[in-house]
């Protein structure tokens, strides 16, 4: 019975100060307002990718016939978390940093510019969110006070993956070209050498024509097989796949004023109760 009647008492307190209770909640969402006419007006921007299949850089793709059929043009989860790791290194985000200049956008102008750089970066990558969901999809989303280079810097991202995992395929093809075409040399030389080889009797000769016969063969493998790398590398895979590019955002996504107006008010409205209540109390 007592807690009834002092919960009741409390009400009645409340309701007798009414007056006091809407001038705080309505001054609290004034000065809430206020605050937001101070903070600059953030837009949000979203590039929806999916991994390409990293089994489709082998270059058997283009000489076996009916192989394309056994691979997808869709990666794996673990083909999205490659993409997610090269749009996260410090190497991907300063190409942006550089690219769109954002070393004056985030107020870095230190002496040493490798410096202010990494700091645009560190600040750049706040901005950012690498969102996997549950349909092997990758969200590329960016914060900025331009709805514009949001999206662009969103666009590039995605564009600096698929440049960044192309190379690197496109490096490994070369490095074993140069392999190749290495023994190749070796293999015509020593066939040359072979043929200047003079025979001092038939068994020599014979002995002679086979090992030429065998370093043809090999020059023929060799070569055929650097032509299928050279072309490989000419034509890499797709390492991702845009869904959707992003686009100019309309609207602000931050300060959210409506939101943000009924929450200082519920605050407003919370904290003068408190403090009817306690004033109430130690008055008794």
């Amino acid at each position: 019975m007592p807690t009834n009647f002092n919960l009741l008492k409390i009400v009645a307190v409340l309701r007798s100060k009414w007056i006091f209770l809407l001038a705080f909640t309505a001054a609290a969402a004034v000065v809430a307002n206020i605050c937001f006419l101070f903070i600059t007006p953030q837009y949000e921007s979203q590039t929806t990718v999916i991994p390409g299949n990293t089994e489709l850089a082998d270059k058997a793709r283009f000489f076996n016939p009916g192989i394309k059929d056994l691979y997808s043009y869709f990666g794996s989860g673990d083909d999205l978390d490659r993409l997610i790791a090269v749009a996260e290194m410090d190497t991907t985000l300063k190409q942006i940093v550089q690219e769109f200049k954002l070393t004056n956008y985030y107020h870095h102008t230190e002496k040493n510019r490798a410096l202010a750089i990494s700091n645009a970066a560190t600040s750049l990558r706040k901005d950012l969110q690498f969102i996997k969901t549950p349909n092997d999809q990758l969200l590329i989303r960016c914060r900025n006070s331009n709805a514009f280079m949001a999206a662009n810097i969103c666009n590039s991202i995605a564009r600096n993956i698929e440049n960044s995992l192309q190379n690197l395929w496109k490096e490994n093809y070369t490095t074993i070209i140069l392999k190749l075409e290495s023994n190749l040399q070796a293999l015509k030389k020593s066939y040359t050498t072979t043929l200047l080889n003079q025979a001092a009797n038939e068994a020599e000769k014979i002995l002679f024509r086979a090992e030429a016969n065998t370093l043809i063969e090999q020059i023929n493998q060799y070569q055929k097989t650097s032509n299928e790398y050279q072309l490989a590398a000419q034509t890499p895979p797709k390492a991702l796949l845009i869904m959707e590019k992003a686009t100019a955002a309309q609207q602000i996504c931050w300060p959210n004023i409506p939101i943000g107006t009924t929450v200082a008010a519920l605050l407003g409205l919370v904290f003068s109760s408190l403090l009817i209540v306690t004033t109430h109390r130690s008055k008794e």
